[in-house]
This record gives structure tokens, C-alpha cells and sequence, in this order.
């Protein structure tokens, strides 16, 4: 799946800025630290993606059109759509590369790029938090909340 989403980041630092918490973030944000950040943030992503799987899913970025008669039929599912048959796609989901730079969350399934955009036949069925290229509300929210809490652990 190549959608790229870019996100900017403002971090608050608790307690104000005074020297020694200038020099803690300085030193937090060296190459191991801003990966340490993009990690979170990925794990995040991750786990807001996954969340969007089953009959209940939460946090989808669109709404999911019902299966089609003829698919319940074949599948022996009258439930609404869960995108979970036998599991390979929600386990293909999986934080692939992190480093100071980027987190790359990859769908690794043949077929998750149809259900996140949508094919000539099957209906969108999002499972990564973003429209048009932008992360959803929700999803923003939550990854600034885990870059937020990775880089307040490194300022102890």
C-alpha cells in the first residue's frame, strides 16, 4: 500500500523551558530518541488500524457498505462487514521500518489496497485511519498523544 501521510509535530515540554530542560530535549532528540518517538507513533497507528477489524470495529476512517447478499451467502457470514475471513490481512498489518526520520506502517496482504481504497467491484472498507491522504481526527489526536508521552519519558 503506498499512501503517504505527513504529519507535524509540536512538543510541549512539561514544567516550562529552563536550561536544564533544554539541554535534557536536546539530548533526547539526537537520532536514537526522534526514532524512539517515531516508533510510538507507529505503534499507535497500529494499533488504531487493527482496532477498525471485526463486526465493531472503531475508529474507521469511512463508513463500511454492507456485504452483498451474495457474498454472505458464499461466505456463510450475515453479519456486518469485519474484514476478518481467515486473519491474513489484519496480521499483515505491521510496523515495518522506524528509524529518526519516518515510521513506516505496512498492510503486506495482496488485496489491502483494494479494502483501504476501494477496486472495481469491492466498496472502500478503510482499515488505515486516514482520508485523502491526511490522518483521520482521531488518529492525529492519538499519535501526537504517543509522541507527546515517548518524548515525556525521555525528559525524566
Amino acid at each position: 500500500m503506498n499512501t503517504r501521510v505527513s504529519l507535524d509535530l509540536k512538543l510541549r515540554l512539561a514544567g516550562g523551558l529552563t536550561v536544564a530542560s533544554l539541554n535534557k530535549l536536546a539530548s533526547a532528540l539526537n537520532e536514537q530518541g526522534q526514532a524512539q518517538i517515531h516508533e510510538a507513533m507507529g505503534n499507535r497507528f497500529l494499533q488504531i488500524s487493527r482496532s477498525t477489524f471485526g463486526p465493531n470495529g472503531q475508529h474507521r476512517p469511512n463508513d463500511w457498505r454492507p456485504l452483498s447478499p451474495r457474498y454472505q451467502k458464499e461466505i456463510g457470514y450475515f453479519g456486518p462487514p469485519k474484514l476478518v475471513l481467515g486473519g491474513a490481512m489484519i496480521r499483515s498489518i505491521n510496523l515495518a521500518q522506524w528509524g529518526h526520520d519516518r515510521v513506516v506502517v505496512l498492510a503486506g496482504s495482496d488485496y489491502a489496497s483494494e479494502h483501504q481504497h476501494g477496486a472495481q467491484r469491492l466498496p472502500r472498507r478503510g482499515f488505515f485511519p486516514i482520508n485523502a491522504g491526511t490522518l483521520t481526527n482521531y488518529a492525529d489526536r492519538e499519535v501526537r498523544k504517543a509522541a507527546q508521552g515517548a518524548l515525556d519519558k525521555m525528559m525524566i
